[in-house]
């Protein structure tokens, strides 16, 4: 059951990876040169990276439901970001990559993959110890 919650997610964003590689292809190069390409694919690459590092801990959070899925979503969003981070400075001062371009698309697959895990793991949280909240916003389960 884990193996197939993360491989749902895993699945979902590698496609929004490649969405996002395709959106981003012309105009990189259009801006920054060749060079942008291999940015904004090894930007891609990273915050992928960083993102299925971080699914591991939310399909768990998916998986287990209950008081304990916050931790491990709050937990899986700090690996993810440990993960980007100790990526991202290397690569970075590598003088490998066009650093802006690089940067930018490390930091818009950041931000399309934790909305994709956030999308994917809030309707799957309302299990047995959430279901007294009711439906967000509509102020029941208030005493």
């Amino acid at each position: 059951m884990a193996r197939q919650a993360f491989g749902k997610l895993a699945a979902v964003s590698v496609g929004c990876a490649v969405v996002l590689a395709g959106l981003g292809w012309i105009p990189t190069a259009r801006l920054v040169g060749e060079g942008g390409v291999w940015s904004l694919l090894a930007g891609i690459g990273t915050g992928l990276a960083a993102g299925l590092l971080g699914a591991v801990l939310t399909s768990r959070a998916v998986l287990q439901g209950g008081f304990e899925a916050p931790k491990w979503i709050l937990l899986g969003t700090a690996v993810r970001f440990l993960a980007v981070l100790m990526l991202v400075v290397p690569i970075t001062f590598s003088g490998m990559v066009e650093r802006k371009a690089y940067v930018v698309w490390v930091a818009v697959t950041y931000l399309v993959l934790l909305l994709v895990d956030t999308l994917m793991a809030v309707p799957r949280l309302r299990g047995p110890g959430l279901r007294h909240l009711g439906p967000v916003g509509s102020g029941e389960g208030r005493p």
